[in-house]
């Protein structure tokens, strides 16, 4: 197992370092995240795989439930195997 940070850890250690920052983030039409990630070398994303970002910094950042258990909303989000912000594919 690798010890290098994919880029999508790297962006969620920065956002949990910078609430300011996380809630923007959280906040932001998909287009607005291409934007606001731009220098993070993210500005090549398409708006599909923004939405992909989109909903997986939500079910990252989503306050746990009652039960502890995950709503589909952030089962599909986390789901699918996605490696990075960008999926299998190079931003």
């Amino acid at each position: 197992m690798s010890n290098e940070k994919t880029r999508y850890q790297l962006l969620v250690e920065r956002l949990g370092a910078d609430p300011a920052l996380k809630e923007k983030a959280l906040e932001a039409t998909p287009e607005q995240l291409i934007d606001l990630f731009q220098e993070d070398d993210l500005k090549e994303m398409t708006l599909d795989k923004a939405q992909a970002l989109q909903r997986r910094l939500k079910a990252t950042f989503a306050p746990a439930s009652a039960s502890g258990e995950l709503s589909d909303d952030m089962l599909e989000a986390v789901g699918g195997g996605l490696g990075g912000p960008c999926g299998d594919q190079p931003c």
